[in-house]
C-alpha cells in the first residue's frame, strides 16, 4: 500500500506537468488565434479600404477617360467639320508647316493643281511638287511668307503655277495668313488662291 502512495505521489507531478503544458498549449493557441483573428480582421479591413480607394480610382480613371473620349470625338467631329468646309471654297486651299511640308488642303487644290488625293498631298513638302512649282514660283512665295512670319503682314503676290488638270500654266493671286497652336505660337501658314487667268487675258491690249 505505501509502494503505491508512494508511486502515486510521484506520477502527480508528472501529471500536473503535462495538464499544465496542455493548457500552456490550449492557452498559446488559443492567444495565436486571437492574433489571428485580429489580424485577418485588420487584413480584411486594409483590403476593404484598397478596394474603396481602387474603386474611386477606377471611377476617376473611367470617367477621364470618358472625358478623353468626348474631346477626341470633339475634335474628330471639327475636323471632319474643317475638312468638309474647305472642300466647299471653290478656290484651292492649303496650309502648311513652317517648314513647307503640307498639313492640309481642299480637293481643289489637291485635284486641280498637284493633280493628286488630299492624301498623296498631306506630310509632303512644297518642294516635292517641282513638275507644279517653278524655282521662281518657290522662291517668291518663300520671300511672302518671310514678310508675314516677320511682319504678321498679309501681302497677296501673284505665283504661275502649272495646274495638273489641264497641264497649263495658269496666273493665280494668292492670300495667305498665320495660324497658331493653343499656346499662341504660329506654326504654319494658311493660304487660298485665286484663279485669275482670265482676268489677266482681258487686260492685256489687242
Amino acid at each position: 500500500m505505501q509502494r503505491r502512495k508512494g508511486n502515486s505521489l510521484r506520477m502527480r507531478p508528472i501529471f500536473l506537468n503535462s495538464v499544465a503544458f496542455v493548457i500552456a498549449e490550449v492557452i498559446e493557441r488559443r492567444h495565436a488565434e486571437e492574433e489571428l483573428r485580429q489580424y485577418k480582421e485588420k487584413l480584411e479591413e486594409l483590403v476593404k479600404e484598397r478596394t474603396s480607394e481602387l474603386t474611386k480610382t477606377n471611377e476617376q480613371l473611367f470617367n477621364e477617360i470618358s472625358i478623353r473620349k468626348q474631346v477626341e470625338q470633339d475634335l474628330q467631329n471639327s475636323i471632319y467639320f474643317l475638312e468638309t468646309f474647305l472642300d466647299t471654297i471653290p478656290s484651292p486651299v492649303f496650309y502648311r508647316n513652317l517648314e513647307g511640308v503640307y498639313q492640309g488642303c481642299n480637293e481643289i487644290f489637291a485635284r486641280h493643281i498637284l493633280g493628286l488625293s488630299k492624301e498623296e498631298v498631306i506630310g509632303h513638302s512644297m518642294y516635292d511638287f517641282r513638275d507644279q512649282y517653278s524655282e521662281e514660283t518657290l522662291n517668291k512665295s518663300v520671300y511672302y511668307d518671310s514678310i508675314l512670319l516677320k511682319e504678321g503682314k498679309s501681302l497677296p503676290h501673284e505665283l504661275k503655277i502649272k495646274c495638273a488638270i489641264d497641264g497649263k500654266l495658269r496666273d493665280f493671286l494668292v492670300h495667305k495668313a498665320i495660324y497658331s497652336n493653343i499656346a499662341g505660337e504660329v506654326i504654319g501658314i494658311v493660304g487660298i488662291m485665286l484663279d485669275i487667268t482670265e482676268r489677266k487675258k482681258q487686260r492685256k491690249p489687242f
